[in-house]
């Protein structure tokens, strides 16, 4: 298993992105499983999931009795060496991307989401940017199906 955190601060708040990779779909389907059940959910407890974006966060009161996030974590990436293709890291990528979005822009429906949204292509850009130079030089894609990891 190997272990990245990113960080990005498109949105003006920093924001992190754990991403795991399981050596086994079975260990990646295991850390689902234990995660879903730790916080009382399971719609993705069946055995079609090859990857999956976690999304949360925790809130606090701020000094100005305001309601912040309390840790800049809120999302964690699983992917599986068995299933690893740019696809499915692209998709994982958007799921993290649009959970940073709607924390920072959505509750205040400062922009919306389109085609045209700058905002949410900006953290989407700087998330995948960052997780590129950890991962490139590690993984052949031979083909849109299967990934050949060097890790």
């Amino acid at each position: 298993m190997h272990k990245w955190t990113i960080t990005t601060t498109a949105t003006g708040k920093k924001r992190q992105v754990q991403v795991i990779l399981y050596e086994r779909l079975q260990d990646l389907r295991g850390a689902v499983t234990k995660y879903e059940n730790k916080n009382g959910k399971s719609e993705h407890l069946d055995a079609d999931v090859i990857a999956i974006c976690h999304s949360f966060f925790t809130q606090k009161i701020g000094k100005k009795q305001e309601v912040e996030l309390e840790y800049p974590l809120v999302n964690i990436i699983r992917l599986s060496r068995e299933y690893l293709t740019p696809m499915i890291i692209a998709h994982e990528f958007a799921h993290a991307a649009q959970h940073i979005y709607g924390l920072d822009y959505l509750m205040s429906w400062k922009n919306p989401m389109n085609g045209a949204n700058e905002e949410f292509a900006e953290i989407y850009g700087e998330l995948f940017n960052a997780f590129w130079p950890m991962i490139h030089t590690q993984v052949t894609f031979k083909n849109s199906n299967r990934t050949t990891i060097k890790i």
